[in-house]
């Protein structure tokens, strides 16, 4: 694997989970409103600031615009390569070779030797690739 960058995943939920988000978001509100504030004072402040905050992020998430201002917000999943500033793209990346992954790999490949599935040609074979990747 050819990998010198990470990762980066964004998730936008869909609109029926902002929907949903808002209105319990909403009741909570209500609850802190017709309750909290009478009852606990302070505490019940917070709690309905908390709620609303919730609800708004909810329902942002539900009826917003992307940033273009295309179409609401929906399920979607953006994946970017981020570089790595000076790597070079013709080496693999060794900070992404996993030392127990390694390890359980050499481990099932002197299985499948000592079970006989594979030729020693073919163990000594693959252990080099499996080495080479260190």
């Amino acid at each position: 694997m050819n990998n010198n960058g990470k990762k980066r995943i964004y998730y936008r939920p869909n609109k029926a989970s902002g929907i949903i988000g808002g209105v319990i978001g909403g009741i909570f509100v209500l609850i802190g409103i017709f309750f909290a504030i009478p009852v606990f004072g302070a505490f019940g402040i917070a709690w309905t600031l908390i709620a609303a905050l919730i609800a708004g992020v909810s329902l942002y998430q539900a009826f917003g615009k992307k940033s273009d201002g295309s179409a609401p917000l929906s399920p979607e999943i953006i994946i970017e390569d981020v570089p790595v500033p000076g790597a070079d793209p013709a080496k693999p990346d060794r900070s992404a070779v996993d030392s127990g992954d390694v390890e359980a790999r050499l481990i099932k490949l002197q299985d499948l030797y000592d079970r006989r599935v594979i030729s020693r040609e073919e163990y000594d074979e693959k252990r080099r690739d499996i080495l080479g990747e260190l």
